[in-house]
């Protein structure tokens, strides 16, 4: 499946993956957000495609733990895995955090997300 393109930015351009079925996981969860969550993660997402993206252990980029991608995450617990590829960030799978811990099946969810993702855009990733 192709990628989906979302934004131009001025150093990055934002890509969605869309699955093997068809289906985009993260235009789906971005569409059931609510006004404000949609704006505070739009703002994180714009900013790393306009001006790269900033990792701070508590600021709204960073790397996941033990993985090869890393997460936008905005206050109200929306998070958003994504990994770069040449010039892209590539966004490939959201959810809302409730609890202190990221849940490992979100995580999962999001390796196996990525495993797909990275292999479309034939980077060598593998399991």
């Amino acid at each position: 499946m192709p990628m989906k393109f979302l934004y131009a930015g001025a150093r990055h351009d934002v890509l969605l993956y869309v699955g093997p079925s068809g289906r985009c996981q993260v235009e789906e969860y971005l569409g059931e957000l609510d006004d404000v969550s949609l704006r505070q993660i739009d703002a994180i997402i714009t900013r790393a495609a306009d001006n790269g993206p900033i990792f701070r252990d508590e600021g709204p980029c960073r790397r996941i733990q033990g993985e090869s991608f890393f997460e936008f995450k905005a206050r109200r617990g929306q998070r958003v895995f994504w990994f770069q590829h040449a010039r892209a960030i590539v966004l490939f799978y959201g959810f809302t955090k409730r609890q202190q811990r990221t849940p490992a099946r979100e995580i999962a969810n999001g390796r196996r997300r990525f495993i797909e993702a990275s292999a479309e855009l034939g980077t060598g990733l593998r399991e």
